[in-house]
C-alpha cells in the first residue's frame, strides 16, 4: 500500500483536469501551437 504524500502537488489530480486547465489558461488553439506533436 502507498503512503499518502501530502507534499506531492498533483496528488489527486487526472490527466483530464491538468489538460482542461491549461486549455482554460491558454484557449485550444494556443495549446495546440505550444504542443510540439510528431505524429505528421
Amino acid at each position: 500500500m502507498q503512503d499518502f504524500n501530502p507534499k506531492d502537488p498533483l496528488h489527486g489530480i487526472t490527466l483530464k483536469q491538468i489538460v482542461e486547465g491549461l486549455v482554460a489558461y491558454y484557449g485550444f488553439d494556443t495549446l495546440g501551437e505550444l504542443i510540439k506533436n510528431k505524429m505528421l
